[in-house]
């Protein structure tokens, strides 16, 4: 018998963190793309920082973190290597990568 795993997008995957994360009394952002009247997709942002940005900043309380989100074999980009590890250097904000597959420690993180 063969089995089927759904296969969860990271629309999907995102939207869950967000919303166990307003559950657990977070604030959180995201830049969302938008299409533009040449038919592109773009973030609107500027400056060093704009390219590699991660998909979700949550912040409760005195903590901050900035969490990019990879489903399947989604790779972090070097734009985005250099994102992290900027807000890694802060000292303050909490860096993570979180996949589908790390729902217990993302639980975890957010039940702190």
């Amino acid at each position: 018998m063969s089995t089927f795993k759904l296969l969860e997008t990271e629309a999907m995957f995102q939207a869950r963190v967000q919303d166990y994360a307003r559950l657990r009394g977070w604030e959180w952002m995201h830049l969302q793309r938008a299409l533009n009247d040449r038919g592109y997709w773009r973030t609107p942002v500027v400056g060093t920082l704009g390219n590699g940005w991660p998909d979700l900043i949550l912040v409760k309380g005195h903590r901050m973190i900035a969490a990019e989100l990879k489903v399947g074999r989604g790779v972090v980009s070097p734009k985005q290597e250099r994102v992290l590890g900027v807000l890694t250097g802060l000292g303050y904000v909490e860096v993570y990568v979180w996949r589908p597959e790390d729902w217990d420690l993302i639980t975890e993180v957010l039940d702190r």
